[in-house]
């Protein structure tokens, strides 16, 4: 459900989650504990901790990554986002506040060699760079992956591949948003965790 849609209300909000906690127990045996607002449209706070989610996901910093609904969504917002998105001195990685973890990252795996090369290099600085607690959130969704569904799945490989190249070296820890409610990720004593 779009959230900041017209017309949307706090019952709307309730009983759309209350029927998918349902069908996520028949699933799974146990309600939902995070969620990635539809659209990145975060409303309704109160409403969906309520409703037994503990870990949500906001959006990146910059007004222009609020502009989610259909009436501010325009090329200007737009144009900024894939600007930030092939900068590779952009930084978006935080902690986690309170019950949010910031998105930091949209993975752009249709965009031409040479932005592609530019994106991995932004992708590559960040982890570079981060430090406990920060948290770098990469999202993307399947149906982004389009025609070119072959070298768009060789493209995520090839993300996975830096993290686990640094999670190998114990220089990072790659967790799910449920991961972020237990205690500090499974790193050596001697390291301490970052996580992507």
């Amino acid at each position: 459900m779009l959230m900041r849609e017209p017309g949307v209300t706090a019952d709307d909000i309730t009983a759309d989650l209350g029927a998918v906690s349902c069908v996520w127990r028949e699933r799974f045996g146990a309600p939902p504990v995070s969620l990635v607002f539809p659209r990145n449209q975060v409303a309704f706070l109160p409403v969906i901790r309520a409703c037994g989610i503990r870990v949500w996901r906001g959006n990146e910093p910059g007004w222009y990554y609020d502009c989610n609904e259909s009436s501010t969504n325009r090329p200007l917002a737009r144009g900024r986002r894939l600007l930030d998105a092939v900068n590779p001195r952009v930084r978006h990685a935080r902690a986690v506040e309170d019950d949010m973890t910031r998105a930091s990252l949209f993975l752009r795996t249709n965009l031409p060699a040479a932005a592609w090369a530019l994106h991995c290099a932004r992708i590559r600085n960040e982890l570079d760079a981060l430090r406990p607690p920060q948290v770098f959130h990469i999202w993307w969704h399947d149906h982004n992956l389009g025609a070119a569904v072959r070298q768009r799945l060789g493209r995520v490989e090839q993300v996975c591949d830096m993290v686990a190249e640094r999670c190998l070296r114990r220089l990072l820890v790659s967790q799910s948003m449920g991961d972020l409610l237990e205690e500090p990720a499974l790193a050596p004593a001697d390291t301490p965790p970052v996580r992507s």
